[in-house]
């Protein structure tokens, strides 16, 4: 009886020798990966959408959480700078401009929130008149109303969401950065 093997695919290498040597950036991730998996297998929806509009926020906490454990010394931090007092006031000023982008990002994100609320409800207002059977769309200048505002409210919240995944990542990455 022979045997089959498996080879790796193409990337797999690469990517477990990119986790293995950024073990410090892959977990938090990873298990905010998992977070999201596990929401959506459990059929939460609701508590899925809370997760994914705080991701912005979670990926700046990961940022601050890698600068503290750089400024404990546990890993490589700006191992450029030469002098531990270099490394401690630039690691503090860092984490005080995250801390003040998370304190922005917050309320920008309780913004969104509401604006997601507003476009569900706006939907839910559409769908009771489109849901009859003699629903014509011509006629019916308020549900055009109420879909055009529902549409608006979608993309502010689409567009508020981008930019703070966008200084997010911004942020996480030039925190990578620094962990080298």
């Amino acid at each position: 009886m022979s045997h089959l093997s498996l080879s790796s695919i193409w990337f797999e290498d690469a990517l477990i020798s990119l986790l293995r040597s950024n073990v410090a950036v892959a977990i938090p991730l990873f298990i905010l990966l998992l977070k999201l998996v596990v929401l959506r297998i459990s059929g939460d929806l609701e508590e899925l959408f809370r997760s994914l509009v705080a991701i912005p926020l979670e990926l700046l906490l990961i940022s601050i959480g890698l600068i503290f454990a750089g400024l404990g010394r546990t890993i490589p931090f700006e191992t450029r700078l030469g002098s531990d007092r270099s490394i401690d006031l630039h690691g503090t000023v860092l984490v005080l401009i995250i801390s003040g982008c998370l304190a922005l990002l917050y309320r920008v994100n309780k913004a969104l929130v509401i604006y997601m609320q507003k476009f569900f409800a706006a939907m839910d207002s559409i769908r009771i008149p489109v849901a009859q059977a003699n629903f014509e769309f011509k006629g019916s200048g308020t549900t055009a109303w109420k879909t055009a505002w529902a549409v608006g409210y979608l993309m502010s919240s689409a567009l508020m969401w981008v930019t703070e995944m966008g200084v997010s990542v911004f942020f996480l990455w030039q925190t990578f950065l620094r962990l080298r």
